[in-house]
């Protein structure tokens, strides 16, 4: 089995190389895909960059969205092994959160463990505030510096 974590940085189109050897990395890899036997995984939050060539490789396509609100209080509850049911503010702050996955839970779980501290809900919430503000933020300044 192989693994490609960011996949979009070796297939990403031909079209907008900017170098030879960026294209003759992705037709090396597409043509390697022609012939591997195994299960291939590839992984990218940058679909849309993809080499068009590359879907036709494709058995599956398996697509994570965003968590809902159920989902992020249960990932809540699990990671942080507290139960948010019995608090309204604090579930409404969670519900106002938007564009949360995992990933955002586990940045929130390693700042704790970093800080070495004993988090209250509150403290996770908020941490998952900024978390998601920062995303917020540093996708405009990308969008408007493209």
């Amino acid at each position: 089995m192989l693994i490609f974590e960011e996949a979009d940085s070796v297939l990403s189109s031909r079209s907008s190389a900017k170098a030879h050897w960026e294209i003759v990395l992705v037709n090396e890899l597409l043509s390697q895909l022609d012939t591997y036997q195994g299960l291939v995984i590839f992984t990218t939050n940058r679909l849309s960059e993809f080499d068009t060539a590359t879907f036709r490789r494709f058995d599956l396509t398996v697509q994570f969205t965003w968590l809902t609100t159920d989902q992020a209080q249960l990932m809540l509850e699990t990671i942080s092994k507290l139960p948010l049911t019995a608090n309204d503010l604090l579930l409404a702050r969670l519900k106002k959160l938007e564009h949360l996955t995992p990933g955002d839970f586990v940045a929130a779980h390693r700042k704790r463990q970093l800080l070495a501290a004993k988090w209250s809900l509150a403290d996770w919430i908020t941490s998952l505030e900024t978390q998601s503000r920062d995303k917020a933020s540093i996708a405009s300044h990308l969008a408007n510096n493209a």
